[in-house]
């Protein structure tokens, strides 16, 4: 009878095979037989396994270490991926509190555009004071930042400008003011609209528009807004360079229409109106007959008869009367004004014209008159010294080339 193997001999007996163990129980394999046999087996197994390290499989090429210099698979440019992020706020990391209302936004995107938050230490919150910045003013800058800016309108263009100036976003100040000159440039009225805006609500705008309106004077002058200013503010505009004008003597007598418009209270502002007027750009004639000029107010024949204005019309005639272009106006510089020329007035030419301009005070009101009727769509058909179409006196062939045509045309008709 076989001995009995109980189950806690065999948990201590687990490395042995079960048959080696009954082996050894009955009696047919001693101990040190069962040893060797298990050996032998081990070995067995060890001759089996791979014993080659990988370093031998696959190192046996040269200068593997070196990287393919082929090119990379293409992927999704990083910079598109953000731009998703930003345009979608998806996880931001900065409110911003304007208004008492919390606007969630990318703390980068901010950082980029705003010398403002790039001072700023690293937070989860911050308030803006709402007299500088406004909800909808923030909401524009933010997303100016990540996608093409709206068309705004004047008011909205105020609150953004001042927010801009407050946050230091100086890009877009810069952006926006080119705007502006665009748009002022084809369409002069929308500067003196926003003009008018500006006095009442940013007086950093107002200052900076006012050295835009030289291409509006003859309408700004034809207003009564132009009459009721200050003193400091007709002369900065009468010195502008950029002032539409087609002969000096149009500033001459816009000046002399705002002194005459409070006389009595005004008078002592003659030479300090008129230091603004450039004297040696007047017409050689116009300047021969201003000292004795009898129309006109009082005012333009007091200003003539004062000593001041009577040297600086002497030193000008002086500087005219061995100039061959003497009878042209804006002999000197033709960048010194910017030189206009209106069709549908009759006492304006070219600065390159000889014919003689003779301008009363009385033609001068009239013309003024007759711009408030026109409205603003007049201003867009000013002709200017740099455009070639401008032909004040055409020779007498021009006319009867075009009058021959006009026959031709009808005839065709």
């Amino acid at each position: 009878m076989e001995p009995y193997l109980r189950d806690a001999d065999k948990v201590h007996m687990n490395n042995r095979r079960i048959d080696q163990i009954h082996e050894l129980l009955r009696g047919k394999l001693t101990f040190n037989e069962s040893v060797a046999q298990t050996a032998a087996e081990a070995m067995k197994k060890e001759n089996l396994q791979p014993k080659i390290q990988l370093n031998a499989i696959y190192m046996q090429r040269p200068n593997l270490e070196n990287w393919s210099k082929g090119p990379m698979s293409p992927r999704r440019p990083l910079m598109e991926r953000l731009w998703q992020v930003f345009q979608r706020n998806i996880r931001p990391t900065l409110i911003v509190v304007v208004d008492g209302k919390e606007f969630h936004c990318h703390n980068l995107v901010l950082r980029a555009i705003s010398h403002f938050f790039r001072s700023l230490e690293v937070t989860e919150m911050i308030d803006l004071p709402s007299p500088m910045v406004t909800g909808r003013a923030f909401i524009s800058i933010y997303r100016w930042a990540i996608e093409p800016c709206a068309v705004m309108e004047s008011g909205h263009f105020m609150d953004v400008h001042r927010a801009a100036q407050f946050l230091r976003c100086d890009q877009l100040a810069a952006y926006m003011w080119q705007i502006v000159d665009r748009e002022c440039q084809k369409y002069p009225e929308k500067c003196v609209s926003l003009y008018q805006k500006a006095r009442s609500r940013s007086i950093a705008i107002e200052k900076t528009l006012f050295e835009r309106l030289g291409p509006c004077f003859l309408p700004i002058a034809a207003s009564i807004e132009f009459l009721q200013m200050r003193v400091e503010k007709v002369s900065r505009l009468l010195c502008l360079d950029t002032i539409a004008v087609n002969t000096e003597m149009e500033v001459l007598m816009a000046a002399i229409m705002w002194l005459d418009y409070q006389w009595p209270k005004r008078q002592s502002h003659i030479v300090k109106v008129l230091a603004s007027v450039r004297f040696e750009l007047i017409p050689f004639l116009d300047l021969l007959t201003l000292s004795r000029r009898t129309e006109g107010p009082p005012a333009l024949r007091q200003a003539m008869t004062n000593m001041e204005i009577k040297d600086r019309i002497h030193m000008a005639l002086e500087k005219l009367c061995c100039m061959p272009t003497k009878f042209h106006g804006g002999c000197f510089d033709e960048s010194s004004r910017l030189w206009a020329y209106d069709p549908c007035c009759t006492y304006h030419h070219t600065t390159k014209c000889s014919t003689v301009r003779y301008l009363t005070y009385n033609l001068f009101v009239r013309y003024l008159k007759w711009l408030q009727k026109a409205g603003t769509a007049h201003c867009t058909r000013l002709k200017f010294g740099t455009d070639l179409e401008i032909l004040c006196c055409p020779p007498k062939a021009y006319n009867l080339y075009n009058r021959s045509n006009k026959r031709k045309y009808f005839r065709g008709k």
